[in-house]
């Protein structure tokens, strides 16, 4: 954001939601700069069955991703395999 970039924010909660309230100000930056999208309706707050549900729209967004490390059920895991695909073991 210091490099007047633009980005897009993914959340797990409705897009009136600001999760975790500490990351306010960073919120209102995407908002100035790039976009905010979440597939959930108004008012949604956070639950642990909504991020891997945020996650497949974050993995699908880039045209690859690079996990460096995660346990087996990990979100990071889960994560890369809603994406544009996942292979398990040494590159």
């Amino acid at each position: 954001m210091t490099a007047n970039g633009r980005a897009i924010g993914v959340l797990g909660t409705g897009i009136d939601v600001c999760y975790p309230k500490e990351n306010k100000k960073l919120y209102e930056k995407v908002l100035e700069r790039g976009a905010i999208l979440s597939e959930f309706p108004l008012g949604t707050h956070p639950a642990p069955e909504t991020f891997p549900i945020r996650n497949r729209i974050v993995a699908g967004i880039p045209l690859g991703a690079i996990i460096v490390e995660g346990a087996q059920c990990s979100g990071s895991l889960i994560t890369g395999a809603a994406g544009h695909g996942i292979w398990p073991g040494s590159v």
